[in-house]
């Protein structure tokens, strides 16, 4: 298996486990290339694929949060970050609330688009 074949199983792996995650109905949702990303100190990590339908009130940032202190966290960013690499479209679903950062929806799961 070579080293790309490797890469795309391990994403597909991730982004399968963290499907499984419900989630909420007033949640939003976003697609598109990594754009922009923001790291803190405090262990916040924060990502753009492009403009968030369905956002929650509380999200006035045009952002997705992920607390990289969770194992799940962890993943969702190494795989985000994989796929910025590869120009891949990122597909992001929100959890509904902004328990992470203040001003940005929580990440819920992300998946990934490979091209053909």
């Amino acid at each position: 298996m070579t080293t790309t074949s490797k890469f795309r199983a391990a994403l597909l792996t991730t982004a399968a486990a963290l499907s499984l995650f419900s989630f909420n109905a007033y949640a939003g949702s976003a697609a598109g290339k990594v754009v922009a990303v923001n790291a803190t100190r405090a262990a916040l990590w924060a990502f753009n694929v492009g403009t968030i339908s369905g956002r929650p009130a509380c999200a006035t940032s045009n952002e997705f949060a992920i607390d990289n202190n969770s194992a799940a966290g962890k993943a969702m960013i190494a795989s985000i970050l994989a796929a910025q690499a590869q120009g891949l479209i990122v597909n992001v679903a929100g959890t509904g609330n902004c328990d992470v950062w203040g001003d940005r929806e929580s990440a819920a799961g992300v998946s990934f688009s490979f091209p053909i």
